[in-house]
C-alpha cells in the first residue's frame, strides 16, 4: 500500500480498485465514464483480472523455474490473492478454472474447454450454491459460455477484410454481449451496445496499466520505480480519455436493443455475402 501510494492520486485510486476490489470514490467521473462505456465489468475483480495477473507471473516465473513449478506458485498465489482480496463470484470462477485448465494440462487429458466450464461451473455451486442468485455469477459464465459457442460462429460471418486476430476479439466481444444482454436488460433496463467496440480498447490498455502497476509493486531503486509509475500515468491518461469518449454514446432499452443486434447480425450477414 506504500508503493501504491506513490502513484499518481487517479492511477492510484484506480489501481486499487483493479487490484484490490475497494472503490474510494465508485461513484468517481472515470467509474462512471467507465460503466457508460459499456466496460463496467473492468471494474469488478474477475476472472478477467485473474487472468491478467496470473498471466504476468508466469510470464515472470516461467524463465527462472520451468512451466511446471511455474504454474504451481502462480496457483499458490492466486489462492492467496483469492483470499485476500475482496473476491466474489467471479474471481472464485476464475480460480476454479485455472487450477482446472493446469491440471487437464499437465495430466495430458484432452477436453473441450466448454466441458471445463461446466465442472467449473458444477464445483462452484456445490461449494457455494448461493452463489448461483448473484448477478456476477450469472454474468461471469453467460459471458464465458457465450464466447466459447458463439465467437466462432460470429467470426465467421464477420467480413474477411477484418484482419483475423481483430476479427477473434470483436467476435469474442459481440458473443459476450450477446449472451449476457438479456440479463443486463432484466436487472438494469437497457444496454451498452457500445461496449462491443470499448471492450476492445480498453482491456488492453487496462492489462498493460495492471501489469506496470505490478512491476511497480517490486522492491527497486526510487528512480526506476518512478519511470515505472510514470508510465502507468500515460495508461490511465488514455483509459481515461476513451472511457471518456465511449460514454457519450447512448444507452438502448429492451426493444432498441433487441432490433440492436438483429440489425447487427443481418449487416455483417450481408457484408460476408457481398
Amino acid at each position: 500500500m506504500q508503493r501504491i501510494d506513490r502513484m499518481k492520486p487517479g492511477a492510484s485510486l484506480l489501481f486499487t480498485a483493479l487490484f484490490t476490489g475497494t472503490k474510494e470514490n465508485p461513484n468517481g467521473k472515470l467509474f462512471t465514464s467507465i460503466k457508460k462505456a459499456g466496460a463496467s465489468h473492468i471494474l469488478a475483480l474477475s476472472g478477467m483480472h485473474l487472468g491478467i495477473i496470473s498471466l504476468g507471473i508466469l510470464f515472470l516465473f516461467t524463465p527462472l523455474f520451468g512451466r511446471h513449478q511455474s504454474f504451481v506458485l502462480t496457483l499458490v498465489l492466486i489462492i492467496i490473492y483469492v483470499f485476500l482480496v475482496k473476491s466474489g463470484p467471479s474471481l472464485i470462477r476464475g480460480a476454479i478454472l485455472f487450477s482446472l485448465l493446469g491440471l487437464f494440462s499437465f495430466s495430458g487429458l484432452r477436453i473441450d474447454i466448454f466441458h471445463i466450464l461446466v465442472i467449473c461451473f458444477l464445483i462452484q455451486v456445490t461449494v457455494y450454491p448461493g452463489c448461483a442468485w448473484e448477478l456476477s455469477f450469472q454474468l461471469s459464465y453467460m459471458a464465458l459460455g457465450g464466447i466459447i459457442l458463439g465467437s466462432n460462429a460470429i467470426r465467421r460471418i464477420l467480413p474477411g477484410l477484418i484482419p483475423f486476430n481483430l476479427r477473434t476479439v470483436l467476435a469474442a466481444s459481440i458473443s459476450a454481449q450477446l449472451f449476457t444482454a438479456p440479463l443486463v436488460l432484466n436487472y438494469f433496463g437497457v444496454t451498452y451496445p457500445v461496449g462491443i467496440i470499448s471492450g476492445i480498447i480498453l482491456v488492453p490498455l487496462i492489462t498493460l496499466f495492471i501489469w506496470t502497476g505490478i512491476f511497480g509493486l517490486i522492491p527497486m531503486p526510487w528512480v526506476i520505480q518512478r519511470l515505472i509509475f510514470m508510465v502507468m500515468e500515460v495508461f490511465y491518461i488514455l483509459i481515461e480519455s476513451f472511457s471518456g469518449f465511449f460514454s457519450q454514446f447512448p444507452v438502448l432499452n429492451n426493444r432498441t436493443t433487441a432490433i440492436f443486434f438483429i440489425v447487427l447480425l443481418v449487416f455483417i450477414k450481408s457484408t460476408q455475402k457481398s
